[in-house]
């Protein structure tokens, strides 16, 4: 039982401390804008609530077909590109590591 909750309690810390760069680059309180970037929800978040809670990207892509691309890498070491729809609805979004 105490392996259980030593490995429960390793994980959430290790899943905390990958989400952190996310929150802080956050303008606006932290109860407005998602803590993780699962909480961006597919189909309901915009672009614009988007930027308003990590800011500019650090690179954009405009398709002709009206979808488009933010980039964003809160550190040297990660990387995520939200990709929206000609309504500027959230369709995907996609976490990488850089090495």
């Amino acid at each position: 039982m105490r392996s259980r909750i030593v490995k429960y309690s390793a994980t959430v810390l290790v899943l905390g401390i990958l989400n952190v760069g996310w929150a802080g680059a956050s303008t606006v309180s932290s109860t407005a804008c998602p803590s993780i970037l699962s909480e961006y929800k597919e189909n309901e978040t915009t672009a614009t609530e988007v930027k308003r809670c990590l800011g500019d990207p650090v690179h954009e892509d405009h398709n002709s077909d009206g979808r488009f691309v933010y980039a964003y890498s809160p550190d040297e070491k990660t990387m995520a590109t939200f990709l929206f729809d000609s309504s500027e609805k959230l369709i995907r979004i996609r976490s990488y590591s850089k090495k």
